[in-house]
């Protein structure tokens, strides 16, 4: 199986306000890594180089920069990418900062359309993130705006199927492009009430893509538009034991209707169910000698909610037409764990 392979995720500026002014450090790496995949009889194997640089500077009490650069090449694909790379971090009180990002980020195409011999060029992302975070007496609020432009993304000029399975025909190239932009909300809250620590967060992404073999731009079937955590913990010191909650809600995802294939225009449009869950952990921590030991029970979707995440359309061969679709769920829609663990090292509350 192949190593882990970067993929467009968040560059969340790591600057912090803190440093003397006029300060300044640097520091640089150089990593290469292998990669090989062989299955169905056909194999690849990539050799990825990369090394990055940066500088940090602090030229005011206020303010830090954080410029980068990445450069990173694919033996297998012979490509040479160059990444620049800027953050910044302005004080903006005692207790929050403003930062802002900006970055090039490039992948390799999928696996599949390598084991099948294709040699796409560099799929590319260029972010855009502006963050304002307060934190002050174990609180914590976080505000995150985000736009991401992709482009050079690998698109196979085959008809649309929901199937990963990629033929080895066909044209494949780099005309695909998207973007994705949205907004992230968290705050949490250590302090107001003696042993209760919670946390909610709320996002919202708006994406489309023109990638793989989709017939149009269109918001990938993994997307929720909304999602939504609610996280409680409440330790009980008479009785050495933590009590936690969780609830998860997310809008419906896109799924595939292929009554409507002829027509573009209702191209993952359909959308499954909302998405709810909720779950309950109880840790009880208790010694045994030099042993400290958390027994665990949770139960997950206490509520048996049956949660729904696509439809899948049944072809009938005598008919020539599709059938009544077919949901597709979990394969336990509630699930009960129990477990143990021990330490020689005692567990702190936030660890149970």
């Amino acid at each position: 199986m192949p190593a882990s392979k970067s993929a467009y995720m968040s560059y969340t500026p790591p600057t912090t306000i803190g440093s003397s002014p006029s300060s300044k450090s640097s520091s640089s790496a150089f990593t290469s890594h292998i990669d090989s995949f062989t299955t169905s009889g056909k194999d690849f194997s990539e050799t990825q180089t990369a090394g990055f640089a940066e500088l940090e500077w602090a030229p005011f009490y206020w303010l830090a920069l954080r410029p980068g650069l990445r450069v990173e090449n694919s033996a297998l694909l012979n490509q040479t990418g160059i990444a620049p790379r800027m953050s910044l971090a302005i004080k903006t009180g005692n207790y929050s900062q403003v930062s802002l990002a900006t970055g090039i980020f490039y992948q390799d195409a999928d696996n599949m359309y390598l084991l099948y011999g294709y040699r796409p060029d560099f799929q590319q992302a260029i972010h855009y993130i502006a963050n304002w975070q307060w934190v002050k007496d174990n609180r914590t609020l976080r505000l995150e705006a985000y736009y991401k432009n992709y482009q050079n993304l690998v698109v196979q000029h085959t008809p649309y199927t929901p199937n990963s399975y990629i033929p080895d025909t066909g044209k494949v190239d780099n005309s695909g492009y998207g973007y994705a932009k949205g907004i992230e909300l968290f705050w949490r809250d250590k302090k107001s009430v003696k042993n209760l620590d919670y946390w909610i967060s709320y996002s919202y992404i708006d994406t489309r893509r023109l990638y793989k073999n989709y017939i149009t731009e269109a918001t990938p079937t993994f997307i929720a538009n909304h999602n939504l955590n609610l996280i409680g913990k409440y330790f009980i010191d008479k009785w050495q034991t933590n009590i936690s909650v969780t609830y998860s809600f997310a809008t419906g995802m896109p799924y595939y209707d292929p009554n409507y294939a002829a027509d573009p225009s209702h191209f993952l449009q359909d959308k499954s169910p909302s998405y709810n869950n909720l779950a309950i952990t109880l840790a009880y921590l208790h010694t045994f000698g030099k042993w400290f030991t958390v027994f665990y029970l949770g139960v997950d979707n206490v509520t048996d909610y049956h949660n729904v995440f696509g439809y899948r359309y049944p072809y009938n061969y005598s008919t020539g037409a599709y059938g009544t679709p077919m949901p597709v769920v979990p394969a336990l829609y509630r699930s009960i764990f129990f477990g143990v663990n021990m330490s020689l090292t005692k567990f702190t509350k936030d660890e149970l």
